[in-house]
């Protein structure tokens, strides 16, 4: 058949290749990622038997050991060697076979497993250390350049790194990662990335400032193709509470961040580990200290978050004076928890509220059951002193219970009943919100704790909390955080129904 005729009966549909769709390139990407996790754990968990086969080869003194099962151990399977009980001469034994092959592969691999193993205290981790700096010439150019750059074999450990990931303009912290070769799968979870997390901590728990905060929150939230947190150390599961809370909360021991700043802390820590209010057990792990700043953030919150549903339904009336009221002890940080409990209607505005971003904050609240209640009507609980205090938004009396009494409403629940939270002779004290019932409720908490309220007429210094900026209400002059403040400058208390929010 001629030129021509072949060309006459071509079909150029069979050139047309179809372009991939994003959600196709997203699963070819998650694909690539497990089999390059993959290849990590087959040089970085190596199989038992090969691990054991090389330690029997040790105690005889034999030195032909094939090179690939030395590359597996190097980079694997050292700390096997270092647990046995004569581990101090398999380690000692293994590191000469690898130092005499005079080896590139093997020290890299050497170089590996000491990444993956490195603990600021461990002789093992030193002793790696030590010959890695001693013999770093073997090493591939490459890897050279990453332990100038990054500090790999400087101490103390990860301190560098730890930097380059805060401080660097030339990469993120996830790039600085990877570019120090340690950003996949296993060795993102070892020892010497963790290092360089816990130095990262402590240079944050000293001290915030704006572009490190930035860069750290980012490898926080950096995600997968399959959408999970990439940094272990953080990970809403498995990940290290305590040092992140470390690094979060502890410049804000004593003094409060700007509200930008504590509003994206609280709801990180919200959403990743939970609301500590109601996840205890989750929480047991952070630092006293650093629940207690959060404590402190969330019992504001709650405050907030009541006034905030009853602007937006317009049902301040009622409340106004009772807010004014338990704003003197919530301004002066006498309440040390609180816990707001919605009514029905109200429960579902506070989530829409939530939903649409007019609530930045996601922490949790109660519920009432519908029972002899108005749906919006709901309810605040505050432990001031030694003692719980119960007030409601709209018809209700106020209700305190002592420490001692085991009838007082818990806190942080998931639900209530009303006639529970009504009952009376539950409470060792009881007001109705007629007269001068600010006075009586005043002097019955003075009496109790030695708090003194807003009518005590005595001068107040709020412990040691620099709080956050704060704005007049054009229409009754109460300092408000400026969120609470509609386009008029008008505070909810007042009736402000647009609030501001960032």
């Amino acid at each position: 058949m001629s030129l021509r005729a072949r060309l006459s009966t071509f079909n150029p549909a069979q050139l047309r290749v179809s372009r991939p769709t994003g959600n196709s390139v997203e699963k070819a990407l998650v694909r690539i990622e497990r089999q390059a996790e993959g290849l990590d754990a087959k040089l970085l968990e190596p199989p038992r038997e090969v691990v054991e086969e090389v330690a029997r080869a040790l105690r005889k003194n034999d030195t032909q050991i094939p090179r690939k099962s030395l590359k597996l151990v190097a980079a694997g399977g050292i700390q096997y060697l270092a647990d046995q009980e004569d581990g101090q001469n398999l380690v000692e034994r293994f590191i000469q076979l690898v130092v005499a092959s005079g080896s590139t592969l093997l020290m890299k691999s050497l170089l590996l497993g000491y990444l993956r193993i490195a603990s600021s205290d461990s002789s093992l981790t030193e002793a790696l250390r030590n010959i890695l700096t001693r013999r770093k010439d073997f090493l591939p150019d490459r890897w050279l350049k990453r332990i100038e750059k990054y500090e790999l074999l400087d101490k103390p450990l990860g301190l560098g790194l730890a930097k380059l990931m805060l401080f660097s303009e030339e990469e993120s912290a996830i790039q600085a990662l990877e570019n120090a070769g340690i950003k996949r799968g296993l060795m993102l979870g070892g020892g010497f990335s963790k290092e360089a997390f816990s130095s990262m901590a402590a240079i944050l728990s000293s001290g915030h400032k704006e572009e490190a905060l930035e860069k750290f929150f980012a490898l926080l939230e950096e995600l997968n193709a399959v959408g999970e947190p990439i940094y272990p150390f953080t990970h809403p599961q498995t990940g290290d509470i305590g040092t992140t809370c470390s690094a979060l909360l502890r410049p804000y021991l004593q003094e409060n961040p700007p509200e930008p700043i504590k509003e994206r802390i609280e709801n990180f820590l919200l959403a990743r580990f939970g609301d500590p209010r109601v996840n205890r057990m989750r929480w047991s792990k952070v630092g006293e200290e650093e629940v207690g700043v959060l404590s402190r953030w969330l019992t504001q919150q709650s405050f907030e978050l009541l006034m905030q549903v009853l602007s937006s339904t317009n049902n301040t009336g009622q409340w106004k004076d009772r807010a004014k009221f338990w704003g003197h002890y919530i301004k002066h940080q006498f309440v040390s928890e609180a816990w707001v409990v919605f009514g029905p209607d109200a429960y579902r505005q506070a989530n829409r509220l939530v939903r649409e971003g007019e609530i930045k904050s996601r922490g949790a609240f109660g519920v009432l059951e519908r029972e002899n209640i108005q749906p919006i009507h709901s309810a605040i609980l505050m432990r001031i002193g030694k003692l719980i205090v119960s007030e409601w938004t709209h018809d209700g009396k106020i209700r305190i219970y002592t420490e001692g009494n085991s009838r007082k409403p818990k806190l942080y629940s998931s639900r209530y009943y009303p006639s529970d939270m009504r009952d009376d002779s539950a409470a060792d004290f009881v007001k109705v919100h007629l007269g001068d019932w600010e006075w009586d409720v005043d002097t019955y908490i003075y009496r109790s704790t030695q708090i003194p309220g807003p009518r005590r007429g005595i001068p107040v210094t709020t412990p040691q909390i620099v709080r956050a900026a704060q704005s007049l209400c054009a229409n009754c002059g109460q300092e408000v955080p400026p969120r609470w403040l509609d386009a008029r400058g008008v505070c909810l208390s007042c009736g402000g129904g647009n609030v501001r929010t960032r």
